[in-house]
């Protein structure tokens, strides 16, 4: 991996239906212990048309290449027990280094 591990995550998988027939998240541990860096980045674009600042929050992830991670599937940190979803998965292209994975994720902590 070349960039610094900040946790360790199990990478969760699997849907179920609840007795009400909607779509439910299980917590079914696909790749166990996976080292990972997830770095929170703000954003604060200004509005011009209503005069208003917004505060952005979105999070970075990279795991060693190969890992298997896949758009949808759900990161939980074994530090804090936080939970993010992958919105998406991309590796950069380098002709000389085989790259981390890169992911974009969503957090499903509430603020």
């Amino acid at each position: 991996m070349i960039a610094t591990p900040t946790t360790i995550v199990d990478v969760l998988r699997g849907t179920s239906t609840d007795e009400f027939g909607d779509v439910v998240d299980l917590d079914t541990v696909a790749i166990p212990a996976v080292p990972a860096s997830i770095i929170e980045q703000r954003q604060r674009p200004h509005q011009p048309r209503d005069g208003e600042d917004r505060n952005i929050r979105y999070f970075k992830g990279r795991v060693p290449r190969g890992t298997g991670i896949t758009k949808g599937d759900r990161l939980r940190d074994t530090k804090t027990g936080s939970v993010y979803v992958v919105e998406s998965v991309y590796q950069q292209a380098n002709p000389f280094w085989a790259q981390d994975q890169s992911m974009d994720l969503v957090t499903t902590d509430s603020e």
